[in-house]
């Protein structure tokens, strides 16, 4: 802020305007703190807790706190500097022989700690910016590169995350004798052997069974690659290629496989249950009866254990619709209509970034003003000083000449 000069180097403005202008500028400053303080507490650190069950680990947790608790610490600089500066003014002001005049003077003297207490603000939201690019990675992403064995895409292949067990298991079941058999194609490729049957429970799995086969190890020319059977159905025969996209269906299709495959896998057939029931129907207190139940409880359990892990597996391990930011954020990627869950995330992380060049930007510009309006400030009041020294100059010659005069006339 340019303030005109006045006498004696202070400007024309009254020293209380000046004063309470410093004021609500370090008012402004600490209630802009106090609830970016209030915000990191919440919001990072009681928001997130580790007890070893997530998909993240404790370096990353670390990496996170560390962040919110330096953006905690700025903003906590920020509140205290501004606090002490208003606490030391408005006791300057309230001394009888200081007043206004003085409390200013105190402030315009101080106005680099005022500087920095507003770039702790800047340097607290550049930081709060690392820690929820952090918190959208832990709880929204790491789900994602913790359990798929590629992030929903088959370039990176990992055979020992959980998602891509389940798919391994899920193949074998469905290439079991009792099942499907083994996998099926024509010799040409161009049609696969076993067409879907409506009349046949499992003639979609055994499509399914075929097409991924062939897609997977016929046509690269390379062992089948298991980890994406049964729970992506992207990677079979509505594997997503551009201008393509995924059928309403496929939701309904993998609650399917997981529902006979996960009994499959388990053991729980109607034979069994209807052995349980005609068992404990003719002695319900017999060991033969609680035998029996207990078995087909025991399948009934871990099918439904195989269902859930079928479901978060396609739930995590899916595709995303791509999008981006308008303008000159745009971040899109042309031609895909479905991309891996990663890539879904990439515009948060690229907007982040640059958020933070211009809040890293404008701290700059912020210092160079503030030099900018220091130098002047200083420059103009020396310029006030040497003209009041000429005008004294002038002002005493005049008088000499006129003393000189009237000596003279005297005499």
């Amino acid at each position: 802020m340019c303030l005109a000069a006045e006498e004696g180097g202070e400007t024309k403005d009254e020293p209380q305007e000046t004063y309470d202008s410093y004021q609500s500028l370090l008012q402004t400053i600490i209630t802009v703190s106090t609830l970016l303080m209030g915000f990191i507490i919440t919001g990072a650190l009681i928001s997130l807790s580790f007890t070893g069950g997530e998909t993240f680990s404790a370096e990353q947790v670390i990496d996170f706190v560390r962040a919110a608790f330096k953006a905690f610490m700025l903003a906590l600089l920020s509140f205290s500097v501004s606090l002490i500066l208003i606490i030391l003014g408005t006791q300057i002001h309230s001394t009888p022989s200081c007043g206004a005049r003085i409390a200013s003077r105190f402030f315009k003297f101080f106005s680099f700690a005022t500087l920095g207490s507003e770039l702790c603000l800047y340097g607290c939201a550049d930081t709060s910016l690392d820690f929820v690019g952090q918190y959208i990675f832990l709880n929204y992403e790491s789900p994602a590169i913790a359990l798929c064995p590629g992030s929903g895409t088959k370039t990176t292949r990992k055979v020992n995350k959980f998602c891509a067990l389940v798919g391994q298991d899920l193949y074998d079941a469905a290439a079991d004798p009792a099942m499907c058999g083994p996998p099926q194609y024509s010799a040409n490729g161009s049609q696969w052997q076993r067409p879907y049957n409506a009349n046949d429970p499992n003639s979609r799995i055994c499509s399914q069974l075929d097409a991924y086969y062939y897609d997977h190890a016929i046509a690269p020319a390379r062992a089948v690659q298991k980890e994406w059977f049964g729970w992506d159905l992207s990677a079979t025969f509505k594997r997503p290629k551009k201008g393509t996209d995924v059928d309403d269906d496929d939701v309904n299709i993998v609650e399917e496989n997981a529902r006979i495959l996960g009994e499959a896998m388990c053991g729980k057939t109607e034979g069994l249950g209807q052995s349980a029931k005609d068992t404990c129907k003719k002695n319900p207190g017999g060991v033969e009866c609680a035998t029996v139940l207990l078995a087909y409880n025991g399948a009934d359990k871990c099918a439904g254990e195989k269902y859930d892990d079928v479901i978060k597996c396609n739930r995590v391990c899916g595709w995303a619709i791509p999008w981006g930011w308008q303008a000159v954020f745009i971040n899109m990627h042309d031609g895909e209509k479905l991309v891996p869950i990663k890539m879904g995330f990439e515009p948060i992380y690229k907007k982040i970034t640059q958020l933070q060049a211009c809040i890293n930007a404008w701290m700059f510009i912020r210092v160079g003003i503030w030099l900018a309006i220091t130098i002047y400030t200083v420059s103009r009041r020396c310029y006030i000083f040497e003209t009041e020294e000429e005008d004294d100059d002038e002002y005493d010659d005049v008088e000499g000449r006129r003393s000189t005069s009237m000596a003279m006339k005297t005499s």
